[in-house]
């Protein structure tokens, strides 16, 4: 996306029906030390900052980090992925 933001001729069609939780990393790795210190078991954890959202949602953040307009961030639904590569 950060790539993409810096064409500024094009909009970008981005599924804004499959939703994640982005994770900063930092915030991970401060949680993997305090469970190392504090002498956690080992085993599966699962590790995410709070909220959601889509990947569209996410696509346009990213454009205004990128200080790129983020209304060239279009939704569309994830059926016109597979319309598109058909």
């Amino acid at each position: 996306m950060a790539t993409l933001s810096k064409d500024e001729s094009r909009k970008v069609e981005v599924v804004d029906d499959q939703f994640g939780q982005p994770t900063y990393s930092i915030d991970l790795a401060n949680q993997i030390l305090e469970m190392v210190s504090k002498e956690v078991p080992s085993g599966i954890y699962h590790g995410t900052n709070r909220g959601s959202t889509s990947w569209f949602g996410f696509a346009r953040e990213i454009f205004d980090a990128m200080g790129a307009d983020s209304g060239r961030v279009v939704p569309i639904d994830s059926s016109g992925i597979l319309t598109k590569s058909s």
